[in-house]
């Protein structure tokens, strides 16, 4: 369209990011911002409505950002009561104690029920897809299709003892974010097979 002498053009919502996707808009009112940090909880009834006590699984595809250095310590996601007394799901990446590699564990009266890591390569800035699963004296993980790993002692607690899902962060206190990107989480509030993990890895 060719605009005339008397004619406008209105652009609204345009931005520049540097990055290699787009992301959401950042209303900047005519400034400079920067975006802040993802801060992602479910908690209350919102939690409680989809959440089993007694068993789950969880599905996710994320990555590290390339220059996140050896022992950062980061969270993907992590079901607890808010503290590290009680952790159903704890799902870390790039943590010294793991050999640096995806990590699922289990807490329960502060000390692991169950811990599996991933073994192996494992590229910064490539998708790591991660299966973990929980019910009492049972507890599987894979990575990538990996063989799953299990852990036949530990109880996955009851009603009450966690309340919350924190996404891409350690609740407690801040240091421990995932530096990094959620490509999908799924979530299904049984456990599923060993072959059902390695398929949804693969």
């Amino acid at each position: 369209t060719t605009l005339t002498s008397s004619q406008g053009l209105f652009v609204y919502g345009t931005q520049m990011e540097a990055g290699a996707f787009p992301t959401s808009y950042i209303p900047t009112n005519g400034t400079t911002a920067t975006r802040g940090a993802d801060q992602v909880t479910v908690e209350g009834t919102d939690f409680t409505d989809f959440y089993n006590d007694l068993e789950g699984t969880f599905v996710v595809s994320h990555s590290i950002l390339p220059e996140v250095p050896n022992a950062e310590n980061c969270y993907v996601f992590e079901v607890s009561d808010g503290g590290a007394t009680h952790v159903a799901f704890r799902y870390n990446d790039v943590n010294s104690s793991f050999s640096n590699k995806p990590a699922f564990s289990s807490v329960y009266n502060s000390s692991a029920t169950a811990s599996m890591n991933a073994t192996g390569t494992y590229t910064r800035g490539a998708i790591v897809k991660g299966a973990m699963t929980a019910k009492v004296n049972s507890f599987k993980a894979t990575w990538n299709g990996e063989t799953v790993q299990t852990d036949t002692s530990g109880s996955v607690f009851g009603p009450g003892i966690t309340g919350q899902l924190a996404i891409g962060r350690y609740h407690p206190v801040a240091g421990y974010e995932l530096n990094g990107h959620i490509q999908r989480m799924m979530y299904w509030p049984k456990q599923l097979s060993s072959n059902q993990l390695v398929t949804l890895t693969s």
